[in-house]
């Protein structure tokens, strides 16, 4: 299915379709996939965002070669990092340049992929539902042109038309126990031609699922995975397909979390920064600079990074205030803030 032949959705009020997902959400376990996909599938996958190399064209990197060329194990609850920094002295330059997975957006290609499989997983692929997350600023955008001479204050004529209708900008939202959105209707090839209702904004649903609730897709905006539930044979279906990349995922753990050896970077800094008061940190994506500042017997101290190019140009610094009073728990405090400083050398 391609979008010249796909319909068009349209945008609707009937929010109570969705009501059945909120239900699902509101109880369970902030770490378990539950609380990103409707629980009572059969089973799960998770569908990674590429990275891309755009020195001719733009082609994607699969996680998996990512992980061939840093020597790092792809699993099914890997982030991007996990397999972004090389475990050696790499014999070639990274296969990608693009900072990663995309978060909150779904490749075009995989897109079509995807919204392939799922049509011939459910008996109403002509009746599907499709959000979009209403924090986009849609309605917000202002139109850009060059200074004039005479510069008058700005008016509503400057701002971009709203994409979104009114009566659905004012109306209800669907409300997830994280989000709201707006609410579309129509085929599931739809999915594919929502740029076309929101002015080229929108890459896509945040989720989807048809009118008989087979399966239900989501593509949260602070993830780089597209997650899926479903029938088992549906599952299979994508994690074997040789268009996408998908893994099959456990609903009782959502994945994440800080990797060991990362744990122990941070360790190793936070016993040298402590001990001898400065502590530095080296990776292949770059460096950063750790520091304490003591404020004094009464006052919270603050920990001082400045983050380095591998070239050793600084590119930026940040000061966090520490508030744990006791000896462990200042320790540990700031090993979680070495170790996420490491994690976001890689974008």
């Amino acid at each position: 299915m391609t979008p010249d032949g796909a319909a068009r959705g349209a945008w609707s009020s009937s929010v109570d379709a969705a009501d059945w997902i909120a239900d699902r959400l509101r109880f369970a376990e902030w770490s378990s996939l539950g609380f990103i996909v409707p629980s009572g599938f059969e089973a799960y996958c998770r569908l990674l965002h590429p990275a891309y190399e755009e020195s001719e064209c733009r082609t994607r990197v699969r996680w998996s070669q990512i992980a061939a060329w840093s020597g790092r194990e792809l699993h099914s609850n890997s982030e991007f990092y996990s397999i972004a920094f090389p475990t050696g002295e790499p014999s070639t330059d990274a296969p990608w340049e693009t900072r990663g997975g995309a978060e909150g957006a779904m490749d075009p290609d995989d897109l079509a992929s995807l919204v392939s499989i799922l049509g011939s997983h459910t008996d109403t692929p002509e009746e599907c539902w499709f959000c979009l997350w209403d924090g986009y600023g849609w309605g917000n955008m202002v139109m850009l042109s060059a200074p004039s001479a005479n510069p008058k204050p700005s008016s509503s004529s400057s701002r971009l038309p709203d994409p979104v209708p009114a009566s659905v900008r004012e109306g209800p939202r669907v409300v997830t126990p994280i989000r709201e959105y707006f609410l579309l209707s129509g085929p599931i090839g739809a999915a594919l031609r929502l740029g076309e209702l929101t002015d080229d904004m929108a890459d896509g649903p945040n989720l989807m699922w048809p009118k008989d609730r087979s399966w239900c897709a989501v593509t949260d905006i602070d993830l780089d995975s597209t997650y899926v539930g479903g029938s088992a044979d549906l599952v299979q279906e994508i994690v074997t397909s040789s268009a996408l990349e998908g893994v099959p995922v456990d609903p009782a753990n959502l994945g994440g979390g800080t990797e060991s050896w990362v744990e122990a970077l941070a360790q190793d800094a936070t016993a040298t920064l402590i001990g001898e008061g400065l502590a530095r940190i080296e990776t292949y994506w770059g460096s950063f600079e750790a520091s304490i500042e003591r404020e004094g017997k009464w006052r919270p101290s603050l920990l001082l990074v400045r983050r380095f190019f591998t070239d050793g140009e600084e590119t930026g610094s940040s000061r966090t205030l520490l508030g744990k009073g006791d000896p462990q728990g200042f320790r540990e405090e700031i090993e979680h803030y070495l170790a996420y400083d490491v994690m976001r050398l890689a974008g």
